[in-house]
């Protein structure tokens, strides 16, 4: 169905991220076996928090394919009809984490290297 021996991954590559009348939207392409489309991913932002020595961002986002645009083809017929539709739902939960800026420390002033011509008194 998926051949994942010989593709293991499937990707979703963000080009741009705008603000739309109904919230926020990432626009990518989205690469399943050997088919690459561009979709545009919806997402919600549940906000910020710091926690752990850091910043932390969590976001959903939900979309809906039809397999076939991406080769998943396999259908086992069973009596009420396919055993698999054609629309596939997908849902992300993903969370971002950034270390906490470190303060910065203040540097004692350097002195100038006297000249060696100048005499010592």
């Amino acid at each position: 169905f998926l051949d994942t021996a010989k593709y293991p991954t499937i990707t979703f590559e963000s080009k741009q991220v705008k603000k739309t009348a109904n919230g926020v939207v990432a626009v990518g392409t989205l690469t399943i076996k050997d088919v690459s489309k561009e979709i545009e991913l919806p997402f919600t932002i549940n906000g910020k928090i710091k926690a752990f020595g850091g910043e932390r961002m969590a976001a959903e986002a939900s979309t809906q394919i039809n397999r076939q645009d991406y080769h998943l083809t396999f259908n086992k017929m069973i009596e009420a009809g396919p055993m698999v539709g054609d629309d596939v739902k997908i849902n992300l939960t993903v969370e971002a984490a950034r270390p906490l800026a470190k303060p910065a420390t203040a540097v004692a002033p350097t002195q100038k290297p006297q000249n060696q011509d100048t005499p010592v008194r």
